[in-house]
């Protein structure tokens, strides 16, 4: 899944950003250490790898986007989406939060963080 042709660098942002804030928001979880060029603790690890998730999942955003914004290495980013499709597949309670969390995303629509 990739994102759309003509999407604007802005919109990707925009995107991953409003990824971000809602992940640090309901994992409790700094901001900055969702976009920190080292891997922090495992708490902050796990919460960059659902924003990453969401990012992918809910927007679309490539994996090369993702991988750029993140400050991360493409199979970083493809270890990240596979984690999460492990974990949603294997606990039911991970599936419904992360439907939570997708269905919240989406109906916060395109606007500008």
């Amino acid at each position: 899944m990739e994102i759309e042709i003509g999407t604007r660098p802005e919109q990707v942002f925009q995107r991953v950003l409003r990824a971000q804030l809602v992940v640090a928001e309901v994992m409790g979880v700094p901001l900055l250490d969702l976009c920190r060029n080292t891997r922090g603790d495992s708490h902050a690890a796990l919460a960059r790898q659902m924003a990453m998730y969401l990012c992918h999942a809910v927007f679309a955003v490539s994996i090369n986007a993702i991988a750029g914004a993140f400050g991360r290495d493409r199979s970083t980013v493809r270890h990240a989406i596979r984690r999460i499709d492990f974990d949603r597949e294997a606990d039911c309670e991970c599936d419904r939060i992360f439907a939570w969390l997708e269905t919240s995303l989406r109906r916060m629509g395109d606007f500008d963080v």
